[in-house]
């Protein structure tokens, strides 16, 4: 959705600050200078099933973060319809069969102060 953004409203608008960091090494440092130690850091991937692109890009646009619905409210009315589009597009390297298959990545970290 946001690389659609990024795409229809530039480049900054494809890369939300929430989502920013993302660099293991940056966190990793970040932790090391407030005092952490013993500092595990692994990536969890799970994959989420959604019944269609386009009732996940839906479901997106109607429940979304607040940075998100900020984001998706500078689409225009009359372009809504060729953004979800977009996004559909985007999304079908992720269909299988007769489903959307999404796999959804986080950073997972435990650390002890120093």
């Amino acid at each position: 959705i946001f690389a659609a953004l990024g795409v229809l409203l530039g480049p900054e608008s494809g890369r939300p600050t929430a989502f920013s960091l993302h660099d293991q090494a940056e966190i990793g440092k970040l932790f090391t200078d407030a005092g952490f130690v013993d500092i595990d850091m692994r990536t969890k991937t799970l994959v989420s099933r959604y019944p269609s692109a386009r009732i996940f890009v839906e479901w997106v646009m109607g429940g979304a973060s607040k940075i998100t619905r900020a984001a998706l409210a500078q689409v225009a009315a009359d372009e809504r319809g060729d953004f979800i589009e977009a996004v559909v597009a985007r999304l079908a390297p992720y269909r299988d069969d007769d489903s959307l298959a999404l796999p959804m990545e986080s950073t997972l970290l435990r650390a002890a102060r120093g």
